[in-house]
């Protein structure tokens, strides 16, 4: 089981999260974005999740919905095929 990291407010602030995050994938769920990205903290590497509005009218902070949970993470390398025109 991966090992997991419940920030608190104070750690937010200090790592500068969600801005100090790499952002590797993005979802769109209606009104709100998910964004995921990784951050580099403890020796570690971290994948979190936040969300934004998904409009500029749209009125949400990034751990509105869900507390902030911190998924420790290792780079692989992969394989990956992508289909091209012939």
């Amino acid at each position: 089981m991966a090992n997991t990291w419940h920030l608190t407010e104070e750690e937010i602030d200090e790592l500068d999260l969600p801005f100090a995050c790499e952002d590797v994938e993005t979802y769109n769920e209606g009104w709100t974005i998910t964004r995921e990205g990784i951050f580099h903290a403890n020796d570690k590497y971290w994948r979190i999740r936040w969300d934004e509005g998904a409009t500029e009218m749209q009125e949400c902070e990034p751990w509105e919905y869900d507390s902030p949970v911190a998924v420790e993470v290792v780079p692989e390398e992969v394989t990956v095929i992508k289909w091209v025109e012939a």
